[in-house]
């Protein structure tokens, strides 16, 4: 690792969730959403989300059902949903070679977290973009510090 932070000048994180949000389909529904606890907390300094930058969304994807082909893709600074960290974004799913009910989802995104909110945790939400469902197995965000 040591050689990575040399070379990028900067330490690797990630965040995964492992909690299954079952039956994502076109409407975004909040109840499905999953949270990523990305930021220290320090009584004296508050909770903030990092300045980091945010590298990439990786999706473990099952249950495929109903044609779904693309999934789009928001990271939120609330639970509520409320406050995109980066708009929508959309990921083309990449099927099992194996087993065709499963699959994945990456997107790069580069982009600093912005520093809106006063939260220790982002939230990530998917739907699928024009048809069928899935279930969200697990989602990871990485970022740069």
């Amino acid at each position: 690792m040591a050689n990575l932070i040399s070379r990028e000048g900067r330490n690797r994180h990630s965040s995964i969730e492992n909690t299954p949000q079952a039956s994502v389909g076109t409407a975004w529904d909040v109840t499905k959403k999953q949270a990523h606890a990305i930021c220290r907390e320090n009584a004296d300094l508050g909770t903030e989300i990092p300045g980091g930058i945010c590298t990439v969304i990786n999706l473990e994807l099952s249950n495929l059902a109903g044609g779904i082909a693309d999934l789009n893709v928001g990271v939120f600074l609330d639970a509520a949903c409320d406050i995109s960290a980066f708009g929508e974004m959309t990921g083309t799913i990449q099927i099992g070679k194996t087993t065709a009910t499963k699959g994945s989802v990456s997107i790069m995104v580069g982009v600093p977290f912005p520093a809106l909110a006063d939260h220790s945790s982002v939230y990530v939400l998917c739907t699928a973009k024009t048809a069928g469902t899935c279930t969200i197995e697990k989602s990871e965000i990485q970022w740069l510090m």
